[in-house]
Order: C-alpha cells, then structure tokens, then sequence
C-alpha cells in the first residue's frame, strides 16, 4: 500500500544581519506537532497502524551563504548570497566559502574541466569582468571573483 504522511508544526529559522542590513538565514528546523494524518493517493484519509512504521527523520537542507567568514557575495539582482561556479556546460558546484585569503571551499565538485562562469545559485546572475577598451566577458578566476565581490558588494 502507498500512503502520504502529513504532519502539522512549524519550521524555526534563525537568522543573522550583516553589516549592510541584509538578513541570512543560519539555520533552520522543523517541530512536529499533532495531529498527523495520513491519507491515499487520491487524498483520502486511512487508518495506519503506525505502531509497524519506521520512523523517518524530519530531514531539511540547511542554508548556505558565501562570506560569512571571509569575502560576501550578494546578488545585485536577488540579493542571493549563494553563489555557484558553472563549469563545462551543464556542471556546477556551489561555492561554499571564500575565506580571507581568497581560497575557496567548494561543495560537490560535479566536473573537473575549465569553468565558464561564476553566477548566484538563486537567479542565474552571471558575475562579469569590464576591462577598459576590451568587452565584457564572464568572471573565469578566482582572484577576479574576490575582486568582483569585493568591488560590487559590501564587506565586514
């Protein structure tokens, strides 16, 4: 038998404000209240025994923000502070922090060729180097990501 679980609660979030009074989200979790219903496909309501079920986690991603110890990003477009290097086409990684230094810690690596751009994981915003008498063309480098951010968006 197939069946959904629905649980009433809420979610906490907590939050912290940046320098520039841009509020991020740290952390998250979800409370379970009563009552809990189950029901069928079609979304009509079932006795369960639940004695005989397994108990599955409440399991919730975890926000993540570039810069909260080292060099922020922001989106000028979203106000995103999540940012993701796009590589050989389709592949990307996010970019989990860029410290101080300007070393990055990446998440799941999905390529290893030439990165094509830097863009925010929210709303696709490509991070863009303008050389004088050369064009516009999109930010490859590491150094040009920090200098980018560091340029275009406010830092502690």
């Amino acid at each position: 038998m197939k069946f959904k679980k629905i649980t009433t609660g809420f979610v906490i979030q907590e939050y912290i404000t940046l320098s520039n009074d841009t509020s991020i989200c740290q952390s998250q979790h979800f409370v379970a209240g009563d009552p809990v219903d189950y029901e069928d496909d079609n979304g009509n309501p079932i006795e369960v025994d639940t004695e005989k079920e397994v108990y599955c986690p409440f399991e919730m991603q975890q926000p993540k923000q570039v810069g909260t110890n080292g060099v922020n990003f922001v989106c000028p477009s979203c106000k995103g502070t999540r940012l993701e290097c796009r590589e050989d086409g389709p592949y990307d990684s996010e970019v989990l922090n860029i410290d101080k230094d300007g070393d990055f810690n990446f998440g799941k690596i999905n390529a290893s060729g030439d990165a094509d751009r830097f863009q925010c994981l929210n709303c696709g915003f490509v991070l863009i180097a303008k050389e004088k008498g050369f064009a516009e063309y999109p930010i490859t480098e590491h150094d040009e990501v920090v200098e980018w951010c560091k340029k275009n968006c406010k830092q502690e």
